[in-house]
């Protein structure tokens, strides 16, 4: 559609003035490439990042003992994608749309600056969250004879873990 024909329909100016910005694709025009590029790349980090959370909790009760690393991949994936996010879209300063002003203020340009958000900084703390979770849990595991019990107190550790040499004297010795 054209932009006249949007704007007999009703559609406010604002909106269209972004999206006819962040459409054009031509020499000197890659905003809109590259926040379509950000947006496509970063979709599809996030959504692995909610199958490996989903995993993450079937894995909690199945399996404990993957659990840390599954807490792991789950935030370092996050992180990719906020990390893939702002690496596509420009820097603040290096975009902005400008708009006229209101009609009684001599019609000064007002400017539209884009910029990263909430949804940007909760995932950032999201993803370095599950990380230092399952760092821990994944040291704690491999370092010490920490097992993770689950909410009904199973321990499928003893079946699903190779066991070190001085665990398995250690269960010895204690029969």
């Amino acid at each position: 559609m054209e932009v006249g024909e949007v704007l007999q329909k009703g559609l406010p100016f604002p909106i269209l003035r972004v999206m006819e910005y962040l459409s054009v694709d031509r020499t000197g025009f890659l905003w809109g490439k590259q926040y379509r590029l950000a947006g496509y790349y970063t979709m599809a980090a996030l959504w692995l990042a909610f199958a490996l959370w989903l995993l993450q909790l079937i894995f909690l009760c199945a399996v404990p003992s993957k659990f840390g690393q599954i807490s792991l991949f789950c935030g370092l994936t996050s992180l990719f994608a906020d990390c893939v996010y702002a690496w596509y879209t420009p820097g603040a300063t290096d975009f902005f749309l400008m708009f006229p002003g209101p009609i009684n203020d001599d019609s000064n340009p007002q400017k539209l600056h884009f910029h990263l958000s909430t949804c940007f900084y909760i995932i950032l703390l999201s993803g370095m969250s599950s990380t230092f979770v399952g760092l821990l849990l994944w040291l704690l595991e491999e370092k010490t004879s920490f097992q993770l019990e689950t909410f009904f107190s199973t321990y499928l550790d003893g079946y699903s873990k190779k066991f070190k040499k001085s665990e398995k004297i250690r269960e010895y010795g204690e029969q």
